[in-house]
């Protein structure tokens, strides 16, 4: 009997491999019975409940911006040198006696 409820109990709970893992075979040849054997592995067993964080590193993608675009604007009065604008490609073409530099 107490062999029995032992085992609804595992099976009910899903601890069926966890209870034969503890059990062993006994006896005569003819007739050889199982006996549960004190284990720690017939207990319960929980699994997580969330997922585990990974790890974290530092990762780049928080520097300064670069600063591009115009640097003067209409009407402001520029000398001989001054930069107008900064960009990564060409989107806007210099004009008449205006020359196009890179730094």
């Amino acid at each position: 009997e107490y062999m029995g409820d032992q085992v609804r109990r595992a099976a009910r709970e899903g601890q069926m491999a966890a209870l034969l893992g503890g059990l062993v075979a006994l006896g005569s040849a003819a007739g050889r019975q199982l006996l549960p054997i004190p284990t720690f592995s017939a207990t319960v067993v929980r699994f997580a409940s969330k997922k585990s964080g990974g790890s974290t590193r530092n990762r780049g993608g928080n520097r300064t911006g670069k600063r591009y675009g115009f640097k003067k604007i209409d009407g402001q009065f520029v000398h001989a040198g001054n930069i107008l604008a900064t960009q990564r490609v060409i989107r806007w073409h210099p004009g008449a006696h205006v020359g196009m530099g890179c730094n």
